[in-house]
């Protein structure tokens, strides 16, 4: 009797893993989760099916044994160093220990598909995040080139979503919705295509059944349907809440030329998935945010 396939996923108890993973035991599959903390950001029910195993380690010391028991037909290597600002030459040890533990895994378990969750942040020149992602990328690219497995590049922009306090959006609803003002940096006409988190994973999610019709090493630039400035957002944001926030607009603008706007036309079209309008996004983003804080304060006034 042959045993039953699973897809593993790394960094299952973060933000996008957690819902990846739900999506995909939603569709049916059996997965295998490794994170650092249990249960994370995993849902209650998520934990109990039966479908599901979660496994706790560092990655980067190694990969669980029982793991290379399992029929794994694929991989989504979410996990990442996130101290790549302050630490980079840890961040970036780190994170090319756990990419060469993967790479190891795949090639040992020989596996249909490698899915790497990368970033826009390889074109910023500066960024020690998009360093590391740019080096892990090559990595796996160079290691699986002559082998059976498949590599599947995902560059994801910023993503937002629950459990979100750092991205722009989520610090500009915020402001607007205290009336603070909105000080934008010099980068205010820089466009931005951002995603949501469900939406992320919902592209990840299109590649676990799409993969065997897509080129054996391929590469997608994520992104919403269109993108909007740092500036458009911001007003967005304070109309939608109704806000007296005052966006305040440094005297000199600096272009941004690391901002690169991806085709959504490909990934559509590759992955028969559509892709949302960023301004409807962002606004079903503030309604949910809306319902939860009425929710948590026992109110309905907006």
């Amino acid at each position: 009797m042959q045993k039953q396939k699973y897809w593993l996923v790394t960094g299952a108890t973060g933000r996008l893993g957690s819902a990846l993973v739900s999506r995909l035991l939603h569709n049916g599959h059996f997965v295998i989760g490794l994170g650092r903390s249990h249960p994370g950001l995993l849902a209650p029910a998520t934990i109990k099916d039966p479908h599901f195993k979660l496994f706790l380690g560092d990655l980067a010391q190694g990969v669980p044994a029982d793991i290379y028991h399992h029929n794994i037909e694929g991989i989504f290597h979410l996990a990442h160093q996130h101290n790549a600002a302050r630490m980079p030459s840890k961040a970036l040890t780190q994170n090319i220990r756990m990419t060469r533990q993967i790479i190891a895994v795949s090639k040992q378990i020989k596996i249909s598909v490698l899915v790497y969750s990368s970033s826009g942040s390889v074109y910023e020149e500066s960024s020690s995040y998009g360093r590391i992602k740019h080096l892990c990328e090559l990595l796996i690219r160079k290691q699986l080139r002559t082998t059976t497995v498949r590599s599947i590049i995902v560059r994801l922009p910023a993503i937002y979503g629950p459990h979100d306090k750092e991205s722009i959006i989520y610090r500009f609803i915020h402001w607007a919705r205290t009336n603070q003002d909105i000080v934008l940096d010099c980068q205010s006409k820089t466009a931005r295509s951002l995603l949501q988190t469900h939406q992320a994973a919902d592209i990840l999610l299109k590649i676990a059944s799409r993969y065997p019709y897509l080129p054996r090493h391929d590469l997608f630039m994520a992104c919403s349907r269109d993108s909007m400035t740092v500036h458009e957002i911001a007003q967005l944001a304070v109309q939608a809440t109704g806000s007296k926030s005052k966006i305040i607009i440094p005297e000199q603008i600096t272009p941004d030329n690391s901002a690169v706007l991806a085709d959504a036309r490909r990934i559509e079209k590759s992955l028969d998935i559509a892709l949302p309008p960023f301004n409807d996004s962002i606004l079903s983003y503030i309604k949910k945010l809306s319902a939860s804080k009425r929710r948590a304060t026992g109110t309905f006034k907006n």
